[in-house]
């Protein structure tokens, strides 16, 4: 573009010519006419007059100098201006990508704080560091985004073992069994805790209500087997010889009373003999090496005792002319008892020890068996016996 004034070529962006001072102005490039307009106007027109050239003045070589350093003036500011702008927009620019990073942080700091996976891989990577510390800052705030999480508490708890903080890592455990009663890790941390404090009493409560095979094989050694009673429990009519046997290395316990074994029991050494009519029962417990006992084994036995058979008498009453004695059969551990005068017989009266003679006259035989050990009785025998000896026939014959 020229200065209209003095013909210079200037750039565009200048508004006042550099080496005239004059003030730039902006001709459009186009009319607003069309090309009708622009004949019509031209033929009503007056024609002007030409006014005579007149000669440029000569330009002296101080108005050049002054003319060059002011456009190197201009070209200097302009180039300071572009400089600032473009400062001022790199400024902006970066302001710009600082508060989107900013922000961007924030957002990703916001997500991770409410993401569990993220909590648990810092926890890991604390962990794996040895900051223990750090590790359960982490692992306490992904519990806490997911409460019912069961491997987050298996972490706490083995972290709190490494800090020898039982009573913390024993917490968590049974909340994992509280809430997965299947959790095997669980039952096996538990149970190397209760074993190193050699708590007994928590191992076997641990163990309770258990039906894993592969959880209870992690009480292998408090899995102490039950002992075997020789008869089962029932209705007996006779005295019982019981025998109790176990697996090697086992001691037996037992009562004869319904009582706790392992409190009131007896070491068992040699067969045991029920002797008694009544109810029985029987409790029996195994104890190991370490002194473990099994479950409790209960046998109930009811002794009811059969009276003795009715006496067999043999004659069985009769008439008789001469001496006759009469036998009883006794069964083994009784005794029999009889009377000839029409009374019942007791453990007072006559007891038989053999044959008896039949007395003279007429007679009534009255016999009992009376087992000697349950005291049982066996029916009343009775039987009419009538002896006259030949004297006393002739006697009576005369009379």
């Amino acid at each position: 573009m020229k200065c209209i004034n003095c013909g210079a070529e200037i750039k565009p962006e200048f508004k006042v010519c550099p080496y005239c001072g004059t003030t730039i102005q902006i001709v459009p490039d186009y009319s607003v006419y069309d090309e009708d307009n622009i004949n019509v106007i031209l033929e009503n027109a007056k024609p002007v007059e030409k006014k005579p050239e007149t000669s440029k003045p000569e330009i002296t070589k101080e108005q050049r100098e002054e003319r060059a350093r002011a456009r190197e003036k201009a070209e200097e500011l302009a180039k300071q201006r572009k400089m600032k702008l473009t400062i001022a927009f790199v400024a902006i620019g970066c302001m710009l990508l600082i508060m989107i990073g900013v922000l961007a942080k924030v957002f990703i700091d916001n997500s991770n704080n409410n993401s569990f996976e993220h909590q648990m891989k810092l926890a890991d990577s604390a962990m794996f560091k040895g900051d223990i510390k750090e590790a359960e800052k982490y692992y306490l705030k992904a519990l806490a985004l997911e409460p019912e999480n069961v491997d987050v508490r298996l972490e706490l708890a083995d972290l709190y073992m490494d800090k020898k903080d039982v009573f913390e890592a024993e917490k968590y455990l049974k909340e994992v069994i509280a809430k997965d009663k299947e959790n095997y890790d669980a039952y096996r941390m538990l149970y190397d805790i209760y074993s190193d404090a050699k708590d007994t009493d928590a191992i076997l409560k641990l163990k309770e209500g258990v039906t894993s095979n592969k959880i209870l094989s992690i009480f292998t050694d408090y899995n102490v087997d039950t002992p075997v009673l020789s008869a089962s429990s029932g209705t007996y009519n006779e005295d019982i010889k019981l025998y109790i046997s176990a697996k090697k290395g086992l001691e037996i316990y037992y009562n004869l009373e319904g009582k706790d074994p392992i409190k009131y029991g007896t070491l068992y050494k040699s067969a045991i003999e029920i002797k008694e009519a009544g109810m029985h029962t029987v409790k029996a417990v195994t104890k190991n090496e370490l002194g473990v006992y099994s479950e409790v084994v209960t046998e109930i036995y009811l002794i009811e005792y059969d009276a003795p058979e009715d006496p067999e008498v043999t004659p069985n009453g009769g008439t008789f002319t001469e001496e006759t004695s009469v036998e009883i059969k006794v069964p083994s551990g009784c005794s029999a008892y009889y009377t000839w005068d029409r009374t019942d017989p007791t453990e007072e009266s006559e007891k038989y020890v053999g044959p008896i003679l039949i007395p003279e006259g007429r007679n009534m035989l009255s016999v009992i068996i009376i087992d000697e050990e349950t005291g049982l009785t066996s029916g009343i025998y009775r039987g009419m016996f009538e002896y006259q000896s030949d004297g006393n026939q002739d006697t009576e014959d005369e009379e």
